[in-house]
């Protein structure tokens, strides 16, 4: 007996789960704080990937990165503004390795000069515990995913 994947899909299942993200690289000091040019691409046990600016950092800079629940809350964005980041999740990493990328959803963008970095990130100061927690909230989305993706897959 083939169940209905209406029956199965929960609307809670497409909340987005995720974080806005900002961060200073602390070899040039500048703080990147438009959470529309940064965003993450993977996590890992002890590392993660960004998407981030062209040109706003390099292999062996390392970063603070501050990580806010998304939505960020109306009293958090002052904070943000002013760069004080005081309710910010903090991690601290060295950027490993970068990969030039141009957005292919863009049919313009391949002509223009708006390109962006996808950088390899190793955690090195944070509390593990936390990362822990973070790293688990995301493997239990993309679990619940995964088995829609096949359960749909099932009934087709």
């Amino acid at each position: 007996m083939q169940k209905k994947l209406s029956n199965l899909i929960n609307h809670n299942d497409f909340k987005r789960v995720g974080f806005s993200i900002a961060f200073k690289n602390n070899a040039s000091n500048t703080v990147y704080k438009d959470f529309n040019e940064i965003s993450l691409v993977e996590l890992s046990e002890g590392g993660l990937k960004l998407k981030v600016p062209f040109k706003s950092l390099q292999p062996g800079h390392f970063l603070t990165l501050y990580f806010y629940e998304f939505p960020i809350p109306k009293e958090r964005k002052q904070e943000i503004i002013k760069e004080t980041f005081r309710n910010a999740t903090t991690f601290i990493g060295k950027v490993l390795d970068l990969t030039e990328e141009c957005d292919e959803d863009d049919p313009e963008d391949a002509f223009d000069d708006e390109k962006y970095l996808v950088c390899n990130i190793e955690l090195t100061q944070y509390d593990v515990h936390v990362w822990q927690n973070v790293f688990k909230t995301f493997n239990e989305h993309q679990k619940k995913v995964n088995s829609l993706t096949l359960l749909g897959k099932k009934n087709v």
